[in-house]
């Protein structure tokens, strides 16, 4: 180690990642955005009682729903929004999400349990439509979205002071 003189400058480079994204992010908020509008309005009409889940049922815009219908929802949106706030997070929820959504889709689709799904979630084929559209858009969004990290390059001058 050689001795430090007087007012001597160390310049010192360092390149951290500043954030990352993806734009997996801003369909898992858009999708998580709209699930928590459908499933809240589906809720403020239908209201929500413990001993009746399955009853009363309501249309919201096109959609037949019902209160648990309206609480899986809003349960899905919440987590698709808290997920789209880190990149890694956001593919992951979005992608376990969009399995759901799309295998509900499917299921009442091809009519597996036409009654039991009816009774319980009020699904009609043409909420099947919108599980499916939305679970596909989420799929591939999950898969094909690349991950962008942007560098911050900081130089330091550090200057020590050698005290006789």
């Amino acid at each position: 180690m050689r001795p430090m003189y007087g007012n001597e400058a160390v310049p010192e480079r360092t390149a951290s990642p500043a954030y990352r994204w993806s734009p997996a992010q801003i369909v898992a908020f858009i999708l998580g955005v709209g699930a928590v509008l459908l499933g809240a309005i589906t809720l403020a009409r239908t209201g929500f009682n413990v001993h009746h889940m399955t009853r009363p049922t309501t249309d919201v815009w096109r959609w037949h729903q019902t209160p648990i219908l309206g609480i899986a929802e809003v349960a899905a949106g919440a987590l698709l929004i808290l997920g789209s706030f880190r990149a890694a997070a956001s593919r992951v929820v979005l992608w376990i999400v969009s399995v759901a959504a799309l295998g509900l889709g499917i299921t009442v689709l091809i009519d597996a349990f036409p009654r039991q799904l009816h009774f319980w979630l009020g699904v009609t084929h043409a909420d099947a439509w919108l599980y499916v559209i939305a679970g596909a858009l989420g799929l591939v969004a999950s898969m094909a979205s690349p991950t962008f990290w942007h560098y911050s390059r900081r130089e330091r001058v550090r200057r020590d002071q050698v005290v006789a």
